[in-house]
């Protein structure tokens, strides 16, 4: 029978890992710091996930190994709403020649599921699995929309809607009333509030009343401002949205 010592063990042992993949590398002496554990108690959980092929030991210094990669990975190419988006995706990216994502909610976050696309002029560092606020971007207001009113408070209640830039919308009054509108819209639209210079625009992607995810773009906030490149925005996301939509119901 598992005990709540061995839960917390666990867990230890999963923050471990977390601390290994924003750090890049780590010895015994700094996670113990972080962990405000003994030492040897850091070196043994190190040595643990080596044993187990999710981190490396390289002269002392320990990096995460790519077991976690795969682990991903086979979780992305599981989902359903990858399958059926990811050639609407890349068809809108292409059009937009803009980056462009499906999203996923999780636990009160915004999940980057995949992204097609790239531009050197838009240094978003995104990656499938990133994890972002709901209240800062346009997909994942379109998420917020999306709930029903219960959860959707108690979600921006436990986010505490904290500022990620100086424009970003933190008053719930404020949002309530931005998330009415953009649920009778079907889209959102954002700039400079998850990051300056960086405007967004999202579309759901529902079906018979489940809501499957979110399918969105990034660009520069003055592509955005400009109406007639926003307009065609919103129509090439309601394009793909519609297609993944398609794609679904057909798989």
């Amino acid at each position: 029978m598992t005990t709540s010592n061995q839960l917390t063990t666990v867990l230890t042992a999963l923050e471990v890992l977390e601390i290994l993949e924003s750090e890049g590398e780590i010895g015994p002496s700094k996670l113990a710091e972080r962990l405000d554990i003994a030492r040897p108690t850091a070196y043994k959980y190190l040595a643990t996930l080596t044993e187990g092929g999710y981190a490396r030991n390289d002269d002392g210094v320990y990096r995460p190994s790519y077991k976690v990669l795969g682990l991903g990975s086979r979780l992305k190419y599981r989902q359903t709403l990858f399958k059926v988006g990811q050639e609407p995706l890349r068809r809108l990216a292409s059009k937009l020649e803009e980056p462009a994502f499906l999203g996923i909610e999780e636990s009160g976050e915004w999940i980057v599921l995949h992204r097609e696309g790239d531009v050197a002029s838009l240094d978003l560092r995104t990656y499938s699995g990133l994890r972002l606020p709901l209240h800062t971007h346009a997909a994942g207001r379109v998420v917020l929309a999306n709930m029903d009113p219960e959860q959707r408070d108690s979600t921006i209640v436990s986010q505490e809607l904290e500022a990620r830039t100086e424009k970003t919308t933190t008053n719930p009054k404020e949002l309530a009333t931005e998330l009415d509108r953009i649920r009778e819209q079907g889209y959102a639209i954002t700039w400079d509030e998850q990051a300056l210079g960086v405007g967004t625009a999202a579309r759901p992607i529902s079906a018979e009343g489940e809501f499957l995810g979110t399918v969105s773009v990034a660009t520069l906030t003055s592509k955005m401002q400009d109406e007639d490149n926003q307009d065609r925005i919103l129509r090439l996301l309601k394009e793909a949205a519609e297609e993944t939509l398609l794609n679904y119901r057909h798989r």
